[in-house]
């Protein structure tokens, strides 16, 4: 005896093969929107990021050098919610780019902690770092001998 829901489906139009290609249904598919969540991009270039970290050193300048330990790592007090959503919305190509005026008057909207997480993120991110390995060895060589050349005098306080 058939089923209930054979009858039904043989109404509801032509039985599908079972047997189908899944490549040849893909075409079928809408096309999803590629999204990439710029707070999550591993690098950036240097000239998507030149004037916000121009514009980020100089609100730091201006606003920032009297807190303690600015660029220390770890601040139990820091939002990195508040430096994700900025980074979002100077990367969100759909509207218009943040530059200029409008980045500066961003800036200064911002507090000094969130203007430092943004700073630090472009820093971390840029291709061959802020300080190249070159740069960083030259260093080393360099300043190698400088323990040996450590001249440590004590210096008497009674005076």
């Amino acid at each position: 005896m058939p089923s209930l829901f054979s009858r039904m489906r043989s109404r509801d139009g032509p039985k599908k093969s079972k047997k189908a290609n899944p490549e040849s249904l893909t075409h079928q598919l809408p096309n999803r929107p590629r999204w990439e969540d710029a707070y999550t991009r591993s690098t950036v270039e240097a000239n998507e990021i030149q004037e916000l970290v121009r514009r980020c050193t100089e609100e730091l300048k201006a606003r920032g050098l009297d807190i303690p330990f600015l660029l220390l790592p770890f601040r139990p007090t820091s939002d990195p919610s508040a430096v994700r959503n900025f980074i979002r919305h100077f990367f969100d190509y759909e509207h218009e780019s943040l530059s200029g005026e409008a980045l500066a008057q961003e800036l200064r909207m911002t507090e000094p902690m969130v203007v430092c997480g943004v700073l630090k993120w472009c820093w971390s991110r840029l291709e061959g770092g802020v300080v190249g390995w070159d740069a960083y060895e030259l260093f080393k060589v360099g300043e190698s001998g400088m323990i040996d050349n450590l001249d440590i005098t004590s210096v008497d306080c009674k005076t």
